[in-house]
């Protein structure tokens, strides 16, 4: 399989792709494309997204808490390819909500999205009310490989709060990466009704014009 190389950010992904997974830059754009780095949700893509974006899946986002910064979604990977859960990582998570979730923001900047997964789901299982940390939940599914998965997430964002933008920008994420560009359209032109000049404005805008009939 052939694969490029990101003029923004550097890193390699999959020759097919029109849009960098990891920070939603255009193939063939260039360098200042976007301007999502970080999703949103440390926005915190972390609420205020990946998201990440960026998705989340992400891009960012997007993918917090009070009111953070977005992580973009994440690049998709395999679930092989972090070289597995190291029981110990499992054995020595911290029991408590906050410590949990710091240890899973440390883990997805690391990129570690797997581990990062299971540490969100597991501080969800102990309070499930932030949709900001349900939605880095969804950019992880959607970064090892259950888009499904992390569409549900978003839509449980979304249900519970209707304004989550960078729930909406992931969502676009995740439709379009899997071929259904009406729906990423849907939800692109969605978030910037919602926050028209947020920080994956720009990127949503790009993809909008870059997935026009």
């Amino acid at each position: 399989m052939t694969s490029n190389t990101c003029r923004s950010c550097g890193k390699a992904f999959d020759g097919g792709a029109k849009f960098c997974p990891h920070c939603g830059t255009p193939v063939g754009g260039s360098k200042d494309a976007t301007t999502v780095r970080k999703p949103p949700a440390k926005i915190s893509m972390k609420t205020n997204a990946i998201a990440l974006g960026v998705i989340a899946v992400a891009t960012l986002a997007y993918f917090a808490f009070s009111s953070p910064t977005p992580k973009p979604m994440p690049g998709q990977q395999q679930m092989g390819q972090q070289g597995g859960m190291s029981s110990g990582v499992l054995e020595n998570l911290p029991n408590n909500y906050d410590d949990l979730v710091r240890t899973g923001h440390r883990y997805y900047d690391d990129g570690e999205y797997l581990i990062a997964a299971e540490i969100y789901r597991r501080a969800l299982d102990l309070d499930g009310s932030s949709t900001d940390l349900r939605t880095d939940y969804g950019a992880c599914l959607s970064a090892v490989g259950l888009p499904a998965r992390a569409l549900e997430e978003f839509r449980v964002v979304i249900t519970a709060d209707p304004m989550h933008a960078i729930a909406h920008f992931n969502m676009g994420l995740v439709h379009y990466n899997s071929g259904s560009v009406d729906s990423a359209r849907f939800y692109w032109q969605r978030y910037l009704e919602i926050d028209p000049s947020g920080k994956a404005s720009e990127a949503a805008r790009s993809y909008l014009k870059e997935t026009a009939s």
